[in-house]
Formats: C-alpha cells, sequence, structure tokens
C-alpha cells in the first residue's frame, strides 16, 4: 500500500488505490504530488497469519520524478485586419513530449479543404490559412508528457469575416396556444453575434445571441419566420420557415 503525506495515494491513471495484494508480476504506477514541498512517499508492506518463511515479499523498484511541462510563453491572440483570413497561435513550452490545440474544446487535426489549410495541430504553433467564419472561436494547447499533461490559456480569435449558418432555423412540429415559442439557428463567426427576427417580412426584434423566445404563444404568432445573423463585419440571412400555432388542448 503506498500512502503520499499520510494519506491513502492513487494511481493518477485510472483513480483507484494504489494498493497491490497477492501474487503479481511487475507493475509500474504514476501518483501525481501536489502541495508545497517537502513530500513524503511511503510504501507498506502487511504480512498475513500464514507461515511461509521467506516466501512472502515486495519490491519497489524504479522510483522516477517527472515534472509537468511547463509554459515560458502562452499563445496570444492575434489582431486581424478585416478581409485578413490567416492567423498564427505560437507558444513556448519547456519538458513537453506531445501536444494537441483545441478549438471550443475540440481536438484539431491537420487539414487541407480547397484554400483553407490547417497545419501543426500537434506541434507549439498552429498555423490556419485560408481561415473562415467558422474558425472564429477560443483556442487553447494541451502539452503533456509522462508526468502530467497542462493547458494554456484560452485564446479568443476572431477572424474579420461576416458570420455563416450552419444550418437552417430549427422551429417546433406542432404547437398549440399557451406554450412556448422558441425558434434557433446556429451561427459561427467573430462574436459578439446578433439576431434580427422578421415574421412575415417584418421585423419583431433584434437580440444577442442566435435564440428567439415568445412565453405563450397565440394563433396570431402563426406565420413565416426568418433571421439575419450578424457581427461587426457583415451579416447573413436565413430562409424562411413556416410555424403554425394550434388551438390550445381544453
Amino acid at each position: 500500500t503506498a500512502f503520499l503525506n499520510g494519506a491513502l495515494a492513487r494511481d493518477l491513471d485510472d483513480g483507484e488505490p494504489l494498493v497491490v495484494s497477492g501474487e503479481t508480476s511487475w507493475q509500474k504506477h504514476r501518483i501525481k504530488v501536489e502541495g508545497p514541498a517537502p513530500a513524503t512517499l511511503e510504501f507498506c508492506y502487511s504480512k498475513d497469519a500464514s507461515l511461509s518463511d521467506w516466501q512472502d515479499r515486495v519490491w519497489v523498484s524504479g522510483v522516477e520524478i517527472g515534472l509537468p511541462p511547463v509554459f515560458k510563453t502562452q499563445p496570444s491572440a492575434p489582431t486581424l485586419k478585416p478581409g485578413a483570413r490567416s492567423f498564427e497561435l505560437r507558444a513556448v513550452v519547456e519538458s513537453a513530449r506531445f501536444y494537441r490545440w483545441k478549438k471550443d474544446g475540440v481536438t484539431l487535426k491537420d487539414q487541407r479543404s480547397g484554400d483553407r489549410v490547417v497545419s501543426g495541430a500537434t506541434t507549439p504553433v498552429l498555423s490556419v490559412k485560408g481561415a473562415v467564419a467558422a474558425d472564429s472561436g477560443s483556442y487553447t494547447l494541451e502539452a503533456g508528457n509522462d508526468a502530467d499533461t497542462v493547458a494554456s490559456k484560452y485564446v479568443a480569435v476572431a477572424v474579420p469575416l461576416p458570420p455563416v449558418l450552419l444550418h437552417g432555423i430549427v422551429a417546433p412540429r406542432t404547437l398549440r396556444a399557451g406554450e412556448p415559442l422558441t425558434l434557433s439557428v446556429e451561427a459561427a463567426g467573430a462574436g459578439p453575434l446578433f439576431s434580427t427576427w422578421k415574421k412575415d417580412g417584418k421585423t419583431i426584434g433584434r437580440f444577442s445571441g442566435t435564440v428567439y423566445k415568445l412565453a405563450k404563444a397565440s394563433s396570431s404568432a402563426s406565420g413565416k419566420y426568418s433571421v439575419v445573423v450578424s457581427n461587426a463585419f457583415g451579416a447573413v440571412a436565413s430562409a424562411e420557415v413556416q410555424v403554425r400555432v394550434g388551438a390550445s388542448v381544453p
């Protein structure tokens, strides 16, 4: 049984208590040491009541101390002029063995699509050429080694292009009077994003974000809805969707 600073130690990989019992082969475990120095790591061996002279034993071998990667230079947000479609994110990290760039929490991969090229997704320098509106977002770099994995601060990238719609308006298939009406559209682009909603061609409101809500719909809420999503660099309009509000249920 292993103890760290007097408390039962746990394996870093699976979170299980570091307890070895019975006859086993060599095992490798990792323990994360946190808090102020010094730290005390103890290995305790206990013998059962069975009498078997010199048959019960345990070895601890190959203790290695590893330090997690250290960010010497954090990635910083690029300043892009209107119309610019290329940017680079760069970090300096010590003792890292591998790297992973993420955008909005999703791991990136090197790829090419038309004139858009993403490279360096597994290096400390990420390059995006021919960027599109959907490349706007929050980026972070994860750097790791055998000891631990650490993440950089988040970097907000705003590609100076109008937003794009990822799909059309999502509307309820059936709706009765008195029920709430919620319409939404998914868009990508440099924030903040605003949405101007229209019903039968007439503006009914402008909101931050891309969602329209009506607490209680009536029959007069029936009609054709559309939205214009905009940011500081332009706007994009959706197609119309038909919303029908039926009679309320007694």
